[in-house]
């Protein structure tokens, strides 16, 4: 006769795809120019989302050409933040790629 193991993660129900991606279209629309504290759909780890930025170069010649205040004021009330920057948010821990936040 051999020995099985226990099995360690009896109890524990597996994440199937469609809870990630429920928790991902979620971050997708939390996650905007800034780093925020989450949690991982992927590896469960918390922290503060690495981010990469870059600017826009849309919202560069909007800038250019209306000023500051008008376009930041089209940015306010599209729910867009002031920032004239993409960004893409990344795991700290397993740096998979969590979301992309486009200004315009």
């Amino acid at each position: 006769m051999s020995y099985v193991p226990p099995n360690q993660y009896q109890g524990e129900t597996r994440k199937s795809q469609g809870d990630i991606q429920d928790k991902i279209i979620n971050l997708q629309e939390s996650l905007k120019s800034k780093s925020k504290y989450v949690c991982c759909p992927y590896c469960n780890k918390q922290g503060m989302t690495n981010i990469e930025q870059d600017c826009s170069i849309a919202a560069g010649i909007l800038c250019c050409l209306g000023g500051f205040i008008l376009p930041m004021l089209i940015q306010c009330c599209r729910g867009k933040d002031m920032n004239c920057s993409n960004t893409e948010h990344y795991c700290v821990g397993c740096s998979n790629k969590l979301a992309s936040y486009k200004v315009c």
